[in-house]
């Protein structure tokens, strides 16, 4: 990273629940990435951490300093509990969010979209594979980009994902209404197979 920080744009998930917590995660991820700056600080957290993250004390006081102090851009928020995002977005207290979204993992999605571009808030898919179970992948990722975001976080293990994957990002178009039938029927299956996680995942 020391060599190509220039080139890159950096959202890093940083956890914590309070101030010093968070202080220490930050600093700790400074030094693993050879870096002084920060473009987005993501918080992982849900419902039941909330309250304590945003208290006094709690670990978004520490973003908010260090964004005063130039050392992160932005505060992001990532959840796999997609009502509970759904609940922040209108805090404002958020750049951007992080939420699983593919064909299969898509209930609720379409409020939580409405709303993030109603607060001007970005949105980062995860999950957009299924953590690996979903094998149409030029399908899949279609799904997706197609959808109200800013961009997808796209697992890739060997050089022919990473080609596959960019193919697809090349020749992007709008899934035909054959595609959506196709994708309808598959989340169909792995739900009734019980194969759709609480995290998005498709196992």
């Amino acid at each position: 990273m020391k060599e190509r920080r220039d080139d890159c744009f950096l959202a890093v998930k940083i956890g914590g629940r309070t101030k010093v917590e968070a202080e220490d995660r930050l600093k700790r991820s400074l030094e693993a990435l050879h870096t002084s700056h920060i473009e987005i600080a993501e918080l992982p957290i849900n419902a039941f951490e909330f309250p304590t993250v945003m208290a006094p004390n709690g670990a978004y006081e520490a973003f908010e300093r260090a964004k005063d102090d130039g050392v992160i851009d932005f505060i992001g928020i990532t959840s796999h509990d997609v009502n509970f995002l759904i609940d922040v977005v209108p805090t404002k207290s958020f750049s951007n969010l992080i939420a699983p979204f593919n064909f299969v993992a898509s209930t609720g999605r379409e409020k939580l979209l409405s709303l993030a571009a109603e607060f001007n808030m970005g949105v980062i898919a995860m999950k957009t594979l299924g953590k690996g179970g979903l094998s149409n992948v030029s399908q899949a990722l279609r799904y997706v980009w197609n959808q109200d975001i800013d961009t997808a976080i796209v697992g890739m293990n060997k050089k022919t994902e990473v080609e596959q994957n960019f193919a697809t990002a090349e020749d992007l178009h709008p899934l035909t209404e054959e595609d959506k039938q196709s994708l309808q029927q598959r989340a169909a299956e792995i739900i009734k197979a019980n194969r759709l996680s609480s995290s998005g995942a498709v196992i």
